[in-house]
């Protein structure tokens, strides 16, 4: 009976461990939207957006684009981000410090994929 519940234990936590989010590579925080998953990254007034898909760094297609609302201070803005390179991009406002919260909208084709909240430092 120990061995059977050995080996459901085991079987729990590696299923856990394969559905967490990968690990952040550019500094700011991963978490699933859709089919894929973002690392959104906040550096002053640059916002940025990586898409991750099967655990790997991937390039945005030229359709799509993220709306980003953020919320600091109790004063919530709006970025769309777009393509630029690895990522996807844009401007707030005004540069952004200290703790950030966030909901991502990714979208292809003006199709929804998905959507993601975040809670961050900027940097």
């Amino acid at each position: 009976m120990k061995a059977l519940a050995a080996i459901i234990a085991a079987a729990t936590l590696a299923f856990a461990v394969s559905a967490q989010a990968d690990e952040a590579k550019y500094g700011g925080q991963v978490k699933k939207i859709g089919a894929y998953e973002g690392e959104l990254v906040v550096k002053g007034s640059d916002v940025q957006l990586y898409i991750i898909k099967d655990h790997k760094p991937m390039q945005p297609t030229g359709g799509m684009a993220a709306s980003v609302k953020l919320f600091v201070n109790n004063a919530e803005s709006s970025v769309e981000l777009k393509p630029q390179g690895d990522k996807l991009a844009g401007k707030a406002g005004a540069p952004l410090s200290g703790a950030v919260r966030a909901m991502a909208t990714l979208t292809e084709g003006g199709k929804e994929l998905g959507k993601a909240q975040y809670s961050l430092s900027a940097k």
